[in-house]
This record gives structure tokens, sequence and C-alpha cells, in this order.
């Protein structure tokens, strides 16, 4: 006999309730319960006791606007942002750092027992990163879920800004960061998680846009001009690139730009993007002054970076990341490793002259582009890239080698909706010794590895990293082994 499900109270808009919160959500916002109703109230802290008014309300769930905070979170902190509270930005900015990378390290963890289905008996919690572990991992049957690689809650960590560019409603250029599940732009000078260098380009870029009464790109009317401007940091080069982004051919305008940004930017770039959708980057992209790329460096890899490219956006955390990924993999001079969702071959080139060779495979053109130019510049001759879809590339190689497509190490590190299941399945084919999962999406990372360790591999090893701090968004990196005997 089934168990009478508790009758939920019936919530309406506009009413108000005192509620305890008692845990985050994938926003960010903060989640409380009113006899069993669940609420998600933006603004609100684990810890929290407030007084909240329904602005939405479902048959299970609704979200509220944060009226008063009657007893604060111990963990509560003023953020140090003034529009903290409207920017979408910095979801966790009102927590304590160290409470911030906790809720983080819980996240993963509970993706991985609820959606995964891993029993939190099977893991045992470390008290330190796997980069201070001198353990060999693979001398446990637990699951070692190793301590967050916090990044000390350093401001201007990025080194890539896309800002919006709109109009107030009187009718000023303004730019800055859209509010929360909005395209309403918050007006952000110096944004406090940015590299130091977007304030005074934005504001040589709002003059120059004011001088020659250039008027930003309407949504609504699909006419305008200048609709975002893209900036990139080589944070360990010094160097900067800027990309306007217009709806028009403002090329004519260009040159005064370039006078104004002298000495503010090594490259500047006008991308012309004629879509009606929210796609940043259109498919032209012409070069103003400077040169084509800008260079990072990471280790002893030197990287090209275009503006189309993609790497990573917190430089320093980037290479614990990819520190974390070499020692999970444990090459050896004859592995051949597999780097699908390659992006410019930044993991690749990382660990190339570490093993026999690297094959990477990417969907953006322009980034294989960029790979191909990084090992050249690195003269790295044991890396090869392939463009194509992950889920279209690697299955048609398996099939063309005959099914004898083998890997020792293969690397995935998708973007937010994860692995396909036709990527999956090969993978599992080529039967590698051991398969590393780079993930910015916990929950799409708990249902992949439910397929890759439901018979032939183990999970052996999980390593959160806080790449976007302030964020409630978390990196992590985990490692599955083959069952001996598969």
């Amino acid at each position: 006999m089934k168990t009478a499900e508790k009758e939920l109270p019936v919530i309406r808009k506009n009413e108000e309730y005192t509620i305890d919160i008692v845990d985050i959500g994938t926003d960010g916002e903060g989640i409380g319960k009113y006899q069993g109703y669940t609420l998600f109230v933006k603004g609100s802290v684990p810890g929290d006791k407030i007084r909240v008014r329904v602005v939405k309300a479902g048959r299970s769930y609704g979200y509220g606007r944060l009226m008063e905070i009657i007893e604060p979170s111990p963990y509560r902190i003023k953020p140090d942002c003034p529009v903290a509270d409207r920017c979408g930005g910095c979801q966790l900015s009102y927590i304590s750092y160290n409470e911030e990378l906790n809720i983080k390290q819980k996240k993963a963890a509970d993706c991985l027992t609820r959606l995964g289905g891993f029993p939190a008996s099977d893991f045992e919690f470390a008290d330190k990163s796997a980069l201070d572990e001198s353990r060999n991992i693979e001398e446990t049957d637990k699951i070692t879920f190793y301590k967050i690689i916090g990044s000390g809650g350093g401001m201007h960590y990025r080194n890539k800004a896309q800002l919006p560019v709109g109009l107030s409603k009187d009718g000023d250029i303004v730019y800055g960061f859209y509010a929360i599940h909005s395209h309403n732009i918050i007006p952000v000078e110096d944004c406090l998680i940015q590299n130091e260098s977007c304030g005074p380009v934005m504001k040589n870029i709002k003059a120059w846009m004011e001088k020659n009464s250039l008027v930003p790109y309407d949504e609504e009317k699909s006419s305008g001009s200048v609709r975002h401007v893209l900036i990139r940091n080589g944070i360990n080069t010094g160097q900067t690139m800027v990309v306007v982004i217009s709806y028009s051919d403002i090329s004519e305008y260009m040159n005064d730009l370039s006078d104004r940004l002298n000495g503010l930017a090594d490259s500047l770039f006008l991308n012309i993007n004629t879509s009606h959708g929210n796609r940043i980057l259109g498919n032209k992209t012409l070069r103003i002054f400077g040169p084509e790329v800008i260079t990072e460096k990471l280790g002893d890899i030197t990287y090209r970076i275009s503006p189309e490219a993609f790497f990573q956006v917190n430089t320093v955390q980037m290479k614990k990341l990819y520190d974390t990924v070499v020692k999970f993999a444990d090459p050896e001079k004859t592995d051949i490793v597999y780097d699908l969702y390659c992006g410019t071959g930044s993991i690749s080139l990382y660990i190339a002259r570490k093993v026999k060779n690297v094959i990477g495979v990417e969907i953006v053109d322009e980034s294989i582009k960029c790979a191909r130019d990084n090992a050249r510049l690195n003269h790295i001759e044991n890396a090869e890239f392939y463009t194509g879809a992950a889920e279209e590339k690697v299955p048609e190689m398996y099939v063309r080698s005959g099914g004898t497509l083998r890997a020792d190490t293969v690397i995935v590190d998708p973007p937010r909706k994860g692995c396909d299941r036709a990527l999956l399945d090969t993978v599992l084919k080529m039967a590698p010794g051991k398969i590393i999962y780079v993930s910015c999406n916990p929950s799409t990372l708990a249902r992949d590895l439910k397929v890759l360790c439901e018979k032939d591999y183990k999970l052996k090893a999980v390593q959160p990293c806080d790449l976007f701090s302030r964020s409630a968004h978390v990196e992590t990196v985990v490692l599955m082994s083959k069952v001996k005997g598969k």
C-alpha cells in the first residue's frame, strides 16, 4: 500500500511567509520550505530566517522576493559589489568564501549520489586536494572525494568579458551585465571579477559611441549598431584584445576607436552579427589593428587565442585544473590520449610532452586552427587535431578503424549539456585504461557517469575546483579506471 503524500499548503502570489533557508539552488538562489512547500529566494543564504513575498507560485514550488532578514545566517557577508542584488553574475556574493567552497563541494557530492546513484558510503572524503596528495589513488577501493581547490576568493580573476551594450530608460548608453533571467542591462562600470583592463576600455568605447552618434542594437526593433563588447586578456602575458560586436557594419568609425584604445589594447576587431538570437559573435570578423591573436602562458606552454576560440576564463585556476588532469592520467611515454571537446588544444598540449600521441577533437573550426597553431608554436609534433562534433567524429573514427581504435586515456571536457550517448558508447568501445571527465555541470556529469560506470569502469576520484569564484558554478574533474578483467 502506498503511503499518502503529505498535502502541501496553498501558496498564493503576493502573500508573505516566514521561512528558514536551508540550501542553495542551481542558480545560487536560497532554498527554503514552508510546511513542505519549496520556495527559491534570490539573495538569501543558508542559515537565514527571512520574510519572503511570493512572486510566482506553482503546485509544489515557487519563487519569492526577499523582504526582510529576520535572523541573518552566520555565513552572510556584505557584498563588495554595489549592484550584487540586481546583477545576474555573482550569485554567491552574500556568502563567506569558505562557506561558498563548502556549498560547491556539497553540490558536486549531492549530484553524484542523488543523480548518479553512487552510494554515499562508497566515498572517502579527503582533507586535502589531489594536488597535495602523495598517495596512489588506486590503493583504495573507496571513491576518493578530494577537498575543493579554492582560489582564495580573489577578485579580477576573469580573462574574458562579454558585456552587452544598450540604452537606459533615459536614453543614455549603458553597458554591464544582464539581470538574472532577463535581458535588462544592469550598468556596471568596474566589475570586480573582470580583469581591471575592462573599465578603462569600456569607458572609452562609450565615449566613442557618443561622439559618433552610434546607437546600441535594439533587440525588439532589430536596429542599431553595437551589441556587445568582448574583451580577452592574457593574464601571464599582459596582452588585451578588444572585439566590438555590431549588428551593422560600422568599420568607417573604427579608426577613431583605434586612437582611443591606443595603449589600452594590443589588438582591436570588429565582428558583425546580423542574427536575431542570443548568439554573441557573428560570422564576419575584421581586424582593425594589432595581431590576429593574443597569447597566454600556462606552465611551459604558450597558447594563441583568437576572438572566437574557447579558453577557460580563470587562468590561475585553469593551471590547477590541468595539473589535476595530468595527475589523474599519470601518463607514460608510450600512452595514446584522446582529448574530446579539446577547444584550442589547451589540455592536449599541456599533456602532450608526457605521452606518445594526443588526438584532439573539437566542433569549432577556428579552435582547431588555433590548436594546430599552438602545437607548431610550442614545437609539439605528437598532437593531431580534427574538426567535428565529438559525438559524430569519434564514432566515425571508430567505425573507420574497423573497431580497432584504442586509447590509454580518454579525456572529455564537454559543454554544460554533457556528453551525447553516442560518444559515451564509443568511448566504452575504445576501452581506455582511464577516462577523465572535466565538467562544468555536476548534474550532467552525474548522468554521464551513471552510463560510464555501469559495468566496465569504476569511479576512483573526484576533484572539485573553483574556477568561478562568487558564482554558483563549480568545475569538477573525475577519474574512472577500467575494471580488471573487463
